[in-house]
């Protein structure tokens, strides 16, 4: 495919998948904001917070791959409306929550609402790109995440200074605001994005003929061939791809649920109190260094074979950034730690999700993207709750910091021995380390 024609689809569809993946992130994580006063409001233990905020992976894990598949069925633009409008109603409705009972409902319906825009938007992509071309849309699109930190963290730091919503505490005013406005932006989606290249008028008959031709080439090198669901979550490559993005998530337990209130932490270091504002401003700093990180790496990577080490370089800076912080009392080395982890962690997403459509292929794609999903995020529905109760019972961080860099190492391992199995015969792809590609290519 001509760069003209892979910039004319980019320019059309990644930034309408950027805000959508934007507004998930800020709803998914803004209850760590709102710990920061919501937690003694409502009498939550670490440990409680840890396990509601994990809670909502639940949910998100169970309904992912259904999600997929219904995506798969029918209308990608249909179905990303639907996400949006219940996942923001969901999000909302936390801010009316009066205990710990009503957090853990609240957390478990807002995990099944927004289950499947994440995996939804990959498979989505290999409809439209083949994967060389498609390494940069996707490290754009995974670049709303640290954006949404960059952004959203003073802005939920200030609603909740500000904020007042029908004489509600700042963080339940946050909340709902937060909410509200996925739903406004779900209500157009069905008038702002095009479902596949076929469907699209602003692409000429030629150009979608080369698009169908450049995907078709791609299908034939798959690893996988187009079997069913059932022997595709049989597979061992799916499942050690599935713990090398549950490790990638580890980093993000800390970065996620308790980076804000380890910032709060600082006002003895610093020598005075923090504000919620001031909180958010010093916690997007780990996040904004990612997002730089992200598209330096992402374009990099732009035209090259993936393979499987390209993942474990990331991931060993994620670990060590991630083990930092547990050594030192000093705020800018910890704060100096988690830009490392957040550029590790986020960086080592851009090229991670280019190995599963090696593996899966058709109508398969779908929940074969899902299923590695699904299991790399269910470390975020035990991580929060494991680190949470480290800190109830140690009274610092610092012990969780060591256990997660621990997971994040065995994970790093697990990428190495992937790489060296899989690759075998030529170790510049994924694809061509095994006999079944060899196969598919003869």
């Amino acid at each position: 495919m001509s760069q003209d024609l892979v910039r004319k689809i980019s320019w059309r569809i990644t930034p309408v998948l950027m805000l959508m993946y934007f507004m998930c992130i800020i709803d998914r994580v803004n209850l760590g904001y709102a710990s920061l006063t919501m937690n003694k409001e409502l009498g939550l233990t670490a440990a409680q917070y840890g396990f509601a905020a994990g809670l909502l992976y639940l949910t998100y894990i169970l309904c992912e791959v259904p999600s997929n598949i219904l995506l798969h069925r029918t209308s990608p633009r249909i179905w990303f409306t639907r996400i949006m409008i219940t996942w923001g109603l969901c999000s909302a409705a936390t801010g009316l929550i009066q205990n710990e009972t009503h957090l853990y409902a609240a957390r478990l319906l807002l995990g099944a609402a927004e289950a499947g825009l994440f995996p939804g938007v990959l498979y989505y992509l290999t409809r439209w790109l083949p994967r060389e071309e498609r390494v940069s849309v996707v490290a754009m699109f995974m670049m709303a995440a640290p954006i949404a930190f960059v952004v959203g963290a003073p802005v939920s730091g200030y609603l909740i200074d500000h904020a007042a919503v029908f004489g509600y505490s700042g963080w339940r005013a946050m909340l709902i605001i937060e909410g509200l406005v996925p739903v406004a932006l779900g209500l157009m989606l069905p008038f702002i994005l095009t479902n596949t290249p076929d469907e699209a008028k602003w692409l000429t008959a030629t150009e979608k003929s080369v698009i169908r031709n450049a995907l078709a080439d791609e299908e034939k090198s798959a690893i996988a061939s187009d079997h069913g669901f059932l022997k595709a979550l049989a597979d061992g490559k799916v499942w050690a791809l599935g713990f090398v993005f549950f490790g990638i998530n580890v980093t993000f337990s800390i970065l996620f649920w308790f980076l804000p209130q380890m910032v709060a932490g600082f006002k003895s270091a610093l020598g005075g109190n923090l504000t919620t504002g001031q909180v958010g401003m010093i916690s997007a700093s780990p996040f904004a260094t990612a997002a730089l990180a992200m598209l330096a790496y992402g374009f990099w990577l732009k035209g090259k074979p993936t393979t499987v080490a390209h993942v474990s370089g990331p991931i060993a800076v994620a670990a060590l950034g991630t083990v930092i912080p547990a050594l030192s009392a000093s705020p800018y080395v910890i704060m100096l730690g988690l830009c490392l982890a957040a550029a590790g962690a986020f960086c080592a997403m851009v090229s991670f999700w280019q190995l599963p459509p090696m593996i899966f292929k058709g109508r398969t794609a779908a929940s074969g993207i899902a299923m590695v999903a699904a299991i790399g995020v269910s470390s975020n529905a035990v991580i929060p709750w494991i680190n949470g109760y480290i800190k109830d019972m140690t009274g610092s961080l610092n012990g969780a910091m060591m256990f997660n860099g621990g997971v994040i190492v065995l994970a790093l391992v697990t990428a190495i021995v992937i790489s060296l199995k899989l690759t075998r015969h030529n170790r510049t792809t994924f694809a061509e380390g095994t006999s079944v590609g060899s196969t598919a290519r003869s």
